[in-house]
């Protein structure tokens, strides 16, 4: 018989009471490495309180070495001894740390605009409301601020993170400040004001200090630095600055290399691997895209495991994989919307591009209808109905109306200063032109444009706009007939 199954249910409390006393001791107050040790003996001590405190500790700790799970598992534990603690506001200030820690670990797990997320930091936020803005406002705005990103509600966030903003400036809450300039400066690349977007995301990584800011990775999921490079490179290549984003997508991997958290080199993996894509790198695309899924799958990162793969499955369908890729790239974007995100633009353009590929004109036209479905997303909208149209010239009798919305595509990304959009579609248009006998109004337009251009001539679209013109050039104009 074990020395456990002899004593009796009060002597196996104190006992375990008494356990955990000793190791509090032994700890010295560096308590973290063995939090889950301390929760289980206060538990069966019955101190609730501690015991929870613990677990949250616990959950932290997997946190830091990206155990999503087993932090999860924790933070519902806490949850559950918290609840049976009488209400007073030491409860609901911890009940508070633990959504919001459950909050940000179900936005790793899966994604940022997870019903599971918004259930957390609603109830962080009643908390917070009953109880008078305590500390833990600032992150849980901020944690919900980017929910509603994900949600695709970007004026919202523009509102709600200016203000925001001020507060934590006002307050000199560098961390908060920091963190508000990155949820600015990707809500306005995604509300197509570029310039914006770059001057907030520039901050950003001015700002930043490794020494100061390291904690924000594990207080925010990600490293703020690693996201504003991301986000940066794509903001310059809309721009028309493709070197310069890609300098920023090899700073943005390096620095998560640099960093060591495997969230942020997810996720720098895969803004890479987008970046590859609009620049119609194919191979590089899907090479990059391949590491993301794997550094999802291996930590259970479902939301961008989907995201990657969708990625993957585009670069397939260009590299001649047709059917493999669009069945991959189908299914991604049905689990990549399961997870709650509400920013669809690129992944249901891009199933529209596959289908254009293939040739499925009735099954593109459908994507691009749903990819069009109003929505905040300004950022793609020139290359939405550039595919539309390209769609709709699969079948003979509609180069007007193709004509209309390619000219259309050229007015918006001009408006959004977006010489990269404003080039696909003034390429698409130079074509139409030609087979309508109108090359030198196409090919004016496309000069326009490729004019704009001072960096970045070895890019797929930037050297077919240079042979159409060279072509061009090259090639008589036809004899008039004789009156």
């Amino acid at each position: 018989m074990c020395i456990r199954d002899s004593l009796s249910d009060a002597e196996q409390l104190y006992l375990h009471r008494d356990v955990g006393q000793a190791l509090e001791e032994l700890a010295a107050g560096q308590t973290e490495e063995m939090a889950a040790q301390l929760a289980h003996h206060f538990e069966k001590a019955g101190l609730l309180d501690k015991a929870a405190r613990y677990r949250l500790q616990a959950a932290n700790r997997a946190r830091r070495l990206s155990g999503y799970d087993e932090a999860a598992a924790h933070l519902v534990r806490g949850l559950e001894l918290a609840a049976g603690l009488p209400p007073s506001p030491q409860q609901m200030k911890l009940e508070t740390e633990l959504q919001i820690t459950l909050g940000m670990v179900f936005i790793a797990l899966f994604g940022y605009g997870s019903p599971r997320v918004d259930r957390a930091f609603s109830r962080a936020r009643e908390l917070v409301h009953l109880m008078g803005d305590p500390p833990q406002s600032a992150q849980l705005l901020l944690g919900q601020l980017v929910f509603y990103l994900m949600r695709g509600q970007v004026g919202h966030v523009v509102e709600e993170g200016s203000r925001l903003l001020v507060m934590a400036q006002q307050a000199g809450d560098t961390a908060c400040t920091l963190i508000c300039h990155l949820l600015l400066g990707i809500s306005a690349m995604y509300g197509a004001r570029y310039e914006t977007a770059r001057q907030q995301l520039e901050l950003v990584i001015a700002l930043y200090n490794p020494g100061l800011h390291a904690d924000l990775t594990h207080a925010y999921g990600q490293d703020p630095c690693v996201a504003a490079h991301s986000f940066l490179s794509r903001t310059m290549w809309l721009q028309g600055l493709p070197d310069q984003a890609r300098e920023a997508s090899k700073r943005s991997l390096a620095l998560a290399e640099q960093v060591n958290h495997p969230y942020s080199r997810t996720m720098a993996s895969i803004h890479a691997a987008s970046l590859h894509s609009y620049l119609r790198e194919w191979p590089e695309c899907y090479a990059e895209a391949g590491r993301a899924f794997d550094l999802a799958r291996e930590r259970g990162f479902g939301a961008w495991q989907a995201n990657a793969s969708m990625l993957r499955g585009l670069a397939q369908v260009h590299q001649g994989q047709v059917d493999a890729g669009l069945a991959e790239l189908s299914q991604s974007l049905f689990l990549w919307e399961a997870s709650g995100a509400g920013l669809v633009s690129y992944g249901r353009t891009g199933l529209a591009e596959a289908y254009l590929v293939a040739g499925r004109r009735a099954e593109g036209l459908r994507a691009i209808e749903e990819a069009l479905y109003p929505n905040e997303e300004a950022w793609y909208l020139p290359e939405q109905y550039r595919l539309q149209a390209e769609l709709l010239l699969l079948a003979p009798g509609f180069e007007d109306e193709a004509g209309e919305l390619l000219r259309k595509a050229l007015d918006l990304a001009g408006e959004q200063q977006s010489r990269a959009l404003e080039l696909r579609a003034a390429l698409s248009l130079a074509r139409l032109c030609a087979r309508q006998g109108r090359q030198a109004e196409g090919l004016a337009v496309l000069e326009s444009c490729y004019a704009g251009y001072q960096e970045g001539h070895d890019t797929i679209e930037l050297r077919q706009a240079r042979e159409l013109l060279e072509t061009a050039q090259a090639t008589p104009e036809p004899e008039q007939p004789l009156a």
